[in-house]
């Protein structure tokens, strides 16, 4: 019995959620209440919480202040409130949690359900893109000027990759992850024909009673074609000076960030880790901290969101950048995907998160651009980002943008 088994078998029912991270997986469905409001959403989680059992969701990075206008199909927030939930473990044990009826409902599904087939591949589709390299290394740019004045250091710049919606959302991203092995996944359907598909490496934020980290990544490597170009690979973001100041500078605002609902001597960064994600190199460094007495796992996302890695720094100046460059709604993508149970709380930043939905299948790719970048650079960085999802889903390559440049 896995996760992935149970919520094949439970992937008609409404609001299903799948999420991984912090050593477990939990999958959820049939939720009794969900609030979708994007100014106090913190609050209508907090509420939803109250009655105990499980809230999951996500909030999109088009809640936060000054975030490009537009509408996404996914919505900007939605939070679930499930009575109950099956909790996995490392080993796969399952654990049902929830009131007698749901107790019911689960321990039938897990004594009855078998193996989910294999997931069926889809047939790629062209891809189409929001920006070409030219408007890019013109965005890129504008962020270098900015830094020049000294309003900015760092600035996160995504561009948006089309396709057409997979018949079988819930195959697609058990493809996926097959490919990446998301260490914090996560997967939602908070209407009947959208789809969230989450196959992050990262995590905001988890709590675990009254401790709180959030590890943010910065530096990414395309991998190399057998052993030593490995290897080669990932002696080169070791050594990059440009991509440790670029880690060092989002982690020294998460830290800023936590000590604001911590305990202030509690706040500590570890060391700089190198780790394999899919097809790249990527480092990161985990903050932490003791919350304060009184500060919930909500007063803390609401503090860490949006994540420092997909905004930059100074935070308020580099979304006030964000929002006169890019001209696309982020919506989830950038955004939060996780859950709320008890004291424990898990939440990932939505990068290599996808939507699908009857428009058409979108995912955000982007990177941190500061003074030493390049334009070109920065463009294939994205695209390395994204090779999992185009080798899936994609019958091009996307070196076209919708301006027709080249």
């Amino acid at each position: 019995m896995s996760a992935e088994t149970l919520a094949w078998a439970v992937r008609g029912e409404p609001g299903l959620s799948w999420f991984e991270g912090g050593g477990r997986a939990v999958v959820a469905w049939c939720p009794d209440e969900v609030a979708t409001d994007r100014v106090e959403w913190t609050s209508a989680a907090r509420r939803l919480q109250s009655r105990g059992g499980l809230v999951g969701g996500f909030v999109g990075y088009g809640a936060a202040p000054k975030a490009p206008c537009g509408v996404a199909p996914e919505g900007d927030v939605w939070w679930a409130h499930y009575p109950g939930f099956v909790s996995f473990d490392r080993r796969g044990a399952a654990s049902i949690v929830g009131p007698p009826p749901f107790r019911r409902t689960a321990a039938a599904a897990l004594r009855d359900i078998r193996r989910a087939p294999p997931p069926d591949r889809p047939t790629p589709t062209p891809v189409r893109g929001s920006t070409s390299p030219v408007a890019w290394a013109g965005q890129v740019a504008a962020i270098r000027e900015a830094i020049a004045a000294g309003t900015v250091y760092q600035v996160n710049l995504s561009h948006v990759l089309r396709t057409v919606s997979p018949a079988n959302p819930l195959d697609a991203y058990r493809l996926w992850r097959r490919v990446v092995r998301p260490r914090h996944g996560a997967l939602v359907r908070p209407q009947d024909d959208v789809w969230v598909l989450s196959a992050s490496p990262e995590v905001l934020l988890e709590v675990d009673g009254g401790r709180a980290w959030s590890t943010p990544i910065k530096g990414t490597v395309r991998r190399g074609d057998g052993r030593e170009a490995d290897r080669t690979a990932r002696s080169a973001l070791e050594a990059s000076e440009k991509d440790r100041a670029e880690l060092a500078m989002i982690v020294d605002l998460v830290r800023n960030d936590l000590t604001r609902i911590s305990e202030p001597p509690s706040v500590r960064a570890g060391r700089r880790t190198l780790r394999a994600h899919g097809r790249v190199w990527q480092a990161s460094t985990r903050v932490s901290g003791m919350l304060r007495p009184g500060v919930d796992a909500w007063d803390a996302l609401e503090a860490l969101f949006p994540a420092g890695s997909i905004t930059g720094a100074p935070k308020s100046t580099a979304l006030d950048v964000i929002a006169g460059l890019e001209t696309s709604p982020r919506g989830i993508s950038y955004g939060s995907v996780g859950f709320v149970t008890g004291d424990r709380a898990h939440f990932n930043v939505a990068i290599r998160t996808a939507v699908v939905s009857p428009s058409g299948m979108a995912t955000h790719v982007g990177g941190g651009i500061t003074w030493a970048s390049d334009a070109e650079s920065e463009w294939q960085e994205t695209l390395a980002k994204a090779a999992p999802w185009l080798a899936l889903f994609a019958a091009n390559h996307p070196i076209h943008g919708t301006d027709g440049q080249h």
